[in-house]
C-alpha cells in the first residue's frame, strides 16, 4: 500500500553525490512579471468511452508520439487513439505470455514505436504502430518492485525499491530507491545512485513517501519530494546529482474526514507517517519544453491549481493557475490533457490548448 503522507524530514540522495551538487533556495515569489495568472485554456476535443471499444476507469499516463497517436494506460488497458482521440486500439492483452501484459507501471513512445514496462513477470515489451508486439525482454530476475523511469538509446531507467524485510513494527526510515541503468536486451543492469523516502512498517504492511518523477530531453531526471518542498535534478548522461531546488509553500491543511493512509499495528492502533495532518505540497511533475511544471496542493476557489515553474538551473521563473476541477494527466507541447469527470459521473479526458 502506498501513501504520498507529507514529512517533516529533508529527504537526501545518495551520499556519494552530494558534495557535487548545487542547492537553490528561491524565493516565494517567481521572477516572471506576470506570476500568478490563469492561463486560458481553448478545448479541442475530448476523449470519451462512449463508443464501448475501451473504458475509462482511472487514466494514469498519457503521451503522445511523433506520428499523432494518443496512447492512454489505464487498469487493464493501453489504448491507442488517432490524433483527433478516437480509438484505433487496445494493445493490453492479459496475460503472461509473449505481447502479453499483467501491469503497466509506465510506457514510453519511441520513435515509431512503443516501449512498455509490465509486471508480474517483469519484462519491457516494444509494440508497432499496428499494435504488433515485434520484442519482448524479460526482466524477471530483477524482481516486481520496479518503476520504469525513461530510455536512453540502448538502455532504460527504473527506479527498484529496497524494502526491508520485517516481522515487526519499525519506526519511520529511509527506504531507499535505487535507480537502475538496464540495457535494452536486459542482460546488463548497473545501479547508478539511490533516492529515499521516509517509510513505515507494520509486520507485512507497510507506508512510503511518493517519489514524483519526469524526465527531460531523455537526460535529466526530476525527482520530487512532497514535503518539504524539494526537487532534485540528476543527470543522467553525466551520472551525477546537480542540484537540489527548493522555494517557500505554505502548507496546506487536510480536509476534514480526509486523514490519509494508514496503516493498523498489530495491536490494532492506527499509524501514519508524521505530517498527515497536511496535504503534499508537491502533487505531480511535468516537463513542458524546457521547463518543469510543478503541481502543488494550492487550490484557489476562483482561479484553480496552482502551478510553479523552474528552468533546469532550478530558478522559480513562473506560477500561474490552471482554472479546472478535474485532474491535470500530461503536458504535451501547448496542450494539456486533463481528466474530468461529467454531469452523470462518466469521465473524459479533455484536450486543452493552451492560449498564449
Amino acid at each position: 500500500m502506498k501513501a504520498k503522507t507529507v514529512l517533516p524530514w529533508g529527504l537526501l540522495a545518495f551520499c556519494g553525490f552530494l558534495s557535487a551538487q548545487e542547492i537553490i533556495r528561491n524565493p516565494d515569489k517567481p521572477s516572471g512579471p506576470n506570476s500568478g495568472r490563469v492561463l486560458e485554456l481553448r478545448e479541442e476535443f475530448r476523449i470519451s468511452d462512449a463508443g464501448g471499444e475501451f473504458f475509462l476507469r482511472s487514466p494514469m499516463i498519457l503521451k503522445t508520439g511523433p506520428d499523432g497517436f494518443i496512447y492512454v494506460s489505464d487498469r487493464d488497458e493501453l489504448v491507442q487513439l488517432d490524433a483527433q482521440g478516437r480509438f484505433r486500439r487496445n494493445l493490453f492483452k492479459k496475460g503472461q505470455g509473449p505481447g502479453e501484459l499483467s501491469y503497466v507501471t509506465n510506457f514510453e513512445v519511441a520513435g515509431d514505436l512503443l516501449v512498455v514496462h509490465s509486471q508480474s513477470p517483469a519484462k519491457l515489451v516494444w509494440f508497432d504502430a499496428q499494435g504488433k508486439a515485434v520484442k519482448e525482454v524479460s526482466l524477471a530476475a530483477l524482481g516486481n518492485l520496479m518503476r520504469f523511469l525513461f530510455r536512453m538509446p540502448g538502455n532504460a531507467y527504473f527506479f527498484r525499491m529496497e524494502i526491508p524485510i520485517s516481522t515487526k513494527k519499525t519506526p519511520p526510515s529511509d527506504l531507499p530507491f535505487s535507480l537502475l541503468s538496464i540495457s535494452d536486451d536486459g542482460k546488463h543492469e548497473r545501479r547508478v545512485t539511490a533516492f529515499s523516502t521516509r517509510f513505515l512498517s507494520v509486520g507485512p504492511a507497510f507506508l512510503w513517501d511518493a517519489l514524483l518523477t519526469a524526465a527531460m530531453g531523455g537526460r535529466y531526471l526530476f525527482v520530487g519530494y512532497a514535503n518539504p518542498y524539494s526537487v532534485k535534478v540528476f543527470d543522467c548522461d553525466e551520472e551525477r546529482l546537480l542540484r537540489t531546488f527548493s522555494r517557500p509553500y505554505k502548507r496546506v491543511p487536510r480536509p476534514k474526514g480526509n486523514s490519509g493512509a494508514s496503516i493498523t499495528s498489530l495491536d490494532g492502533r492506527k499509524l501514519q507517517l508524521p505530517g498527515s495532518e497536511y496535504l503534499e505540497d508537491i502533487v505531480a511533475l511535468f516537463v513542458a519544453g524546457d521547463a518543469l511544471w510543478v503541481q502543488t496542493s494550492t487550490k484557489d476557489p476562483d482561479r484553480g491549481i496552482l502551478f510553479d515553474v523552474f528552468n533546469v538551473e532550478g530558478r522559480y521563473v513562473d506560477a500561474f493557475y490552471l482554472k479546472t476541477a478535474g485532474r491535470p494527466l500530461a503536458v504535451e507541447g501547448d496542450a494539456v490533457f486533463i481528466v474530468e469527470r461529467t454531469s452523470d459521473e462518466t469521465l473524459e479526458i479533455a484536450k486543452y490548448r493552451i492560449v498564449r
